[in-house]
């Protein structure tokens, strides 16, 4: 059972490339592996396959083989090896898609590019291609903060009072207070949005929802890829108030 390597439109002869892998996870912004990134590094070589033919008739048939993968070589290219299974790197499984970091013909004995045997009997490349592929699920949450902020005490209001004849004087004007809450918080997802939390304080008893406050913001992706974009944002912020003077109850921390 021989071996091939497909490069793009490109199938090598057999036995005539050599590459290895490299996987190296990228880590996100919570210190995580998000995505791993897929190196395909080939050495290989082209070369003519007719015999009893002359040395014109080899070098041509050199050039268009080189040609040929030359044309083959581009971003988004897929690289596929069989032998009896297969490996492979497709551009569609890719984030962003392939890309090429570096493909390069090898020089001749005098530092001439296709020169000498090495023009003749055939041409040796390095190719290195690679691609960011996702490493974890689609709904995975990437970052997450939540904060509460209580506003007021619940006690008694005092204001200056100002009069015609005397200095200012303090009035109160209410023997308690509301206090209010406010929850706030930002999510990213992966590759879809998150859900926004359900309001910490609905449903307790002596605090009081204020539906009208509420407030959802999705932003679109930080990043986006060729084929898929990650990083999905989401904002939320829910306001309610108690009557509870501070005096007697204490603030309800979720």
């Amino acid at each position: 059972m021989s071996q091939t390597l497909t490069i793009g439109s490109v199938t090598l002869q057999p036995d005539a490339a050599w590459f290895h892998i490299d996987r190296v996870g990228i880590l996100g912004q919570t210190n995580r592996i998000t995505k791993t990134r897929n190196i395909w590094t080939i050495d290989g070589y082209v070369k003519s396959t007719s015999t009893g033919v002359s040395a014109a008739t080899l070098q041509a048939e050199v050039d268009t083989r080189v040609l040929a993968l030359e044309s083959a070589v581009r971003e988004g290219i897929d690289v596929t090896f069989s032998l009896g299974s297969s490996m492979h790197l497709r551009s569609v499984d890719c984030l962003e898609g392939t890309h090429i970091k570096s493909f390069s013909w090898l020089t001749g004995y005098d530092g001439v590019r296709g020169s000498g045997a090495e023009g003749l009997l055939r041409r040796t490349f390095r190719l290195i291609v690679y691609g960011d592929i996702l490493a974890t699920s689609d709904t995975d949450i990437t970052q997450w903060q939540e904060s509460l902020s209580f506003i007021g005490t619940g006690l008694k209001k005092t204001v200056p009072v100002g009069s015609l004849t005397g200095g200012v004087q303090a009035q109160q004007v209410q023997a308690y207070t509301p206090y209010y809450i406010l929850q706030s918080g930002f999510a990213v997802g992966m590759t879809v949005y998150p859900s926004p939390p359900s309001p910490s304080f609905q449903g307790i008893a002596g605090y009081y929802y204020l539906p009208d406050s509420v407030s959802t913001t999705k932003t679109t992706p930080r990043n986006w890829g060729r084929n898929r974009d990650t990083n999905f944002g989401v904002r939320w912020s829910y306001k309610c108030w108690s009557a509870l003077d501070a005096a007697s109850a204490t603030p309800q921390v979720f």
